[in-house]
């Protein structure tokens, strides 16, 4: 990844893969740009349970393999819409929609 720091992050890895010691990630960030498709914006707010201290995108063009081991807890989770959000935003990204 770009940053050295820890940073929250989406897991696109399909389950069927949990025993790789690597797992591909979409990286958060809180730096709000508008960027339709590379970008998908997770609101933060009272009923949210993203987990997320303020609103923030998931960087789908920024896709990124790291350590199993670097993972650390889970701060929450998206809701159904925003996952399929974040699987159409990497399938047109990947040209997986054709």
């Amino acid at each position: 990844m770009y940053a050295s720091k820890p940073r929250p992050a989406v897991i696109v890895q399909d389950d069927l893969f949990d025993s790789t010691l690597s797992v591909v990630v979409a990286p958060i960030t809180s730096q709000l740009i508008d960027a339709p498709l590379l970008r998908i914006r997770i609101p933060c707010d009272r009923d949210s349970i993203s987990g997320l201290e303020r609103d923030s995108d998931v960087m789908v063009d920024k896709l990124t393999a790291v350590r199993r081991s670097n993972v650390q807890t889970r701060v929450g989770r998206l809701t159904s819409d925003q996952l399929v959000e974040v699987e159409r935003s990497l399938m047109a990204f990947l040209g997986l929609a054709r």
